[in-house]
Order: structure tokens, then C-alpha cells, then sequence
């Protein structure tokens, strides 16, 4: 109960912080505004979404732009395609490297422009082998280890052995500034 009101919140909070940015007083050269819409599917049937909005992009993620944009880096931007989950509701922070819980083997993604130019957008169906508490989603660019762009906790979806949860991560770019 506690978390769905604090998600609540804090969906409130990223929302009204999209309108000040489309206002104005973002105060930043580039906006990045992300969302997770998390679909928990049963026989073939969604039977419950969340959609979480504005958390954090890691401190490794945004190491990898720097080094990207300095010619430094073998990583690609298009590599980041690989959707985990885990079971683990510890809040989100910036150093955040790993999922606190992953279960399942990384599912890799489509990737796609979002609604317009500005947009990207990954999207997985992870089958799940047994019942877990699915409460974290984190977008990585490879398998295995690798670098995590952006790890987001969400209120549990209770799976069953053969559920699906659809996971399909946003970024959204907006240039500008103050």
C-alpha cells in the first residue's frame, strides 16, 4: 500500500517536473525524461500495468556518453537492448551497477524510435520460470554484466511459472536550455 502511494507521489513529482522543463525552467542544456511501462501478462492477457516515470539514469551510463562523445569508448549506444529483473525492492540510486535480485537471464529488446525523433524505446517479454515477486527492471548494454543505463523499481508483480511481463523502457531527449 505504502509503495503504491509513494509511486503515486513520485509520478506526480516527474510529471509536474515535465511541465516546468516544457516551460522553461529546466535550467539544463539537454532534458532526458524517461518512463517504464510494465505489463504483467497471463495466458495471453495483460492483467496489470504500472507505468513508472523520471527515475535515474546510473552514473556508468552517463560515464559511457562522456566517453562516447570523446571517441574513448568500444560501447555503442545501440547495445543498450538487454531487459533484467529481479526481486529486489531497494530504492533506486545513481551508483546503482546491477540489479539488487536478478532472476531469469537477460531478455534482449527491440529497439525503436518512440513518438517522435527524440525518442528511444526498448522493448521485452520476459517468460518466467517459476513465481516471483518482480519488483525491479534494469536496461543494460550487454548479457551479461555491463553497463546499467537505468534501474527502476516498481510496486511487485506476483508472476507464476509461464507469466510474461512486456518491459518497454522510454528516453526522451529534449533539446533547449535556460
Amino acid at each position: 500500500m505504502f509503495k503504491n502511494v509513494r509511486l503515486l507521489k513520485n509520478n506526480l513529482i516527474a510529471k509536474l517536473n515535465r511541465k516546468l522543463a516544457e516551460s522553461g525552467f529546466g535550467g539544463s542544456v539537454i532534458q532526458g525524461q524517461t518512463e517504464l511501462c510494465v505489463q504483467h501478462i497471463r495466458k495471453g492477457q495483460v492483467i496489470g500495468e504500472h507505468t513508472v516515470y523520471d527515475k535515474l539514469i546510473t552514473e556508468d551510463f552517463v560515464e559511457d556518453v562522456v566517453e562516447a562523445l570523446k571517441g574513448n569508448t568500444i560501447n555503442t549506444f545501440d547495445d543498450y537492448i538487454y531487459h533484467g529483473s529481479g526481486t529486489s525492492s531497494a530504492g533506486e540510486d545513481e551508483t546503482d551497477s546491477e540489479l539488487g535480485d536478478e532472476v531469469m537471464s537477460r531478455i534482449s529488446g527491440t529497439s525503436e524510435t518512440g513518438e517522435n525523433d527524440n525518442t528511444y524505446k526498448s522493448v521485452a517479454t520476459v517468460v518466467y520460470d517459476d513465481s516471483y515477486a518482480i519488483s525491479e527492471h534494469g536496461l543494460f548494454n550487454a548479457e551479461t554484466n555491463g553497463v546499467l543505463m537505468d534501474r527502476t523499481v516498481f510496486p511487485d508483480i506476483n508472476v507464476q511459472e509461464d507469466d510474461a511481463i512486456q518491459f518497454t523502457f522510454t528516453i526522451t531527449f529534449q533539446s533547449g536550455g535556460a
